[in-house]
Order: C-alpha cells, then structure tokens, then sequence
C-alpha cells in the first residue's frame, strides 16, 4: 500500500467530548466516593440531578450535529451518524 503524507493534521477538539470516563485508582477512593454519595439526603440528590442535566441539555442545545438530536429526527435519509 502506498501512503502519501498530505500535511493535513487532526488535532482534539474539546468542544466535542461527550464523556470522560471517571475510573477511581484505589479501593479507599471509590468507598469515599460511595460514601459521599449515599449520604446525601433526597431533596440534595434532587438538586444535583437537576444541575447536572441542565449542563447536559446547555450542551445539546448548542450543538447541531446529529449525534445531538433524536434518534426520530433522523428520518430515513438521516446523517450516517444516525
């Protein structure tokens, strides 16, 4: 196979990351984790939940791609994406 370099360089855009995978690196870290997180009371859980799915609608919103928009949306000539 002949590979002809053409100059062009694709670097990462940060704009489009739709997830870091969060992975604790000792036991005693993920327990904290656990702990913390089964301390909160409902009305707390209730809040946060609220916050993190509003960041998470802002970033749908600003976003046209299709990986962004409803399955439904799609159609039957949708983006390869879809």
């Amino acid at each position: 196979m002949d590979v002809k370099r053409t100059g062009i360089s694709l670097s990462p855009n940060n704009s489009r990351v739709v997830m870091r995978p969060f992975e604790p690196t000792t036991a005693q870290r993920f327990e904290k984790i656990i702990a913390r997180v089964s301390a909160l009371t409902e009305p707390e859980v209730e809040t946060l939940l609220e916050v993190v799915m509003g960041d998470f609608r802002n970033i749908q919103a600003s976003r046209s791609a299709p990986l962004f928009q409803p399955h439904s949306a799609c159609g039957s000539q949708g983006s390869p994406l879809c």
